[in-house]
């Protein structure tokens, strides 16, 4: 699940919990979350070539008990 800022709402309107997406879609089902992804860019990409589905691929780096990594995120047309 990616967005262009943060995925949780803030302030949580879930009593107990800060970030209750983190908690569902990152702990309990395990998918990733990607926050402050550029939009804009890519649809530029993709307007330019009038394609608009494409392969994302997102290489992550390995951080030996990271909880988060910087990503090199590409779209394969």
């Amino acid at each position: 699940m990616g967005s262009d800022g943060v995925n949780d709402v803030m302030p949580s309107n879930v009593e107990g919990k800060l970030n209750p997406l983190h908690d569902l879609v990152l702990v309990g089902i395990g998918m990733p979350l990607l926050d402050n992804l550029d939009h804009e860019a890519l649809a530029g990409e993709a307007r330019q070539r009038n394609r608009w589905e494409f392969l994302f691929v997102g290489a992550p780096l390995r951080v030996p008990g990271g909880t988060g990594s910087p990503l090199n995120p590409l779209a394969v047309f």
